[in-house]
């Protein structure tokens, strides 16, 4: 784990079920949200976004003052050597990209901490 091999003293809980929906997603938040946190992260999926979806997520992001961490799959989406043979999720390769991206938006985020 990065944050880990970082120094960081943190717990980290993965709260996804492989193969959710985002409307699942939706249905589970209220349980997850019961827990104390510093730092949320909160991802539901890449399937099919278009540029005008994907604002709705910088504008509430800005509306609540919180960090949005953009397009995660930036650089993998839509690559085929990074994709598995359905086209949507990545390869182990795509998932180290992935885990680095948001590592570079979310440490700052832990410096704080």
């Amino acid at each position: 784990m990065i944050a880990d091999s970082s120094g960081y003293n943190v717990e980290i809980v993965n709260s996804g079920v492989s193969g959710e929906t985002s409307a699942g997603g939706l249905r589970r938040i209220d349980w997850v949200l019961q827990r104390e946190f510093d730092i949320f992260v909160l991802e539901l999926g890449g399937n099919a976004y278009t540029q005008q979806f994907r604002q709705i997520f910088h504008d509430l992001a800005a509306s609540n003052d919180v960090t949005c961490l953009g397009f995660i799959l930036e650089g993998v989406a839509g690559n085929p050597e990074l994709n598995q043979s359905n086209g949507i999720h990545p390869t182990s390769d795509g998932h180290r990209i992935v885990a680095s991206r948001v590592w570079k938006e979310l440490e700052p985020l832990l410096q704080k901490y």
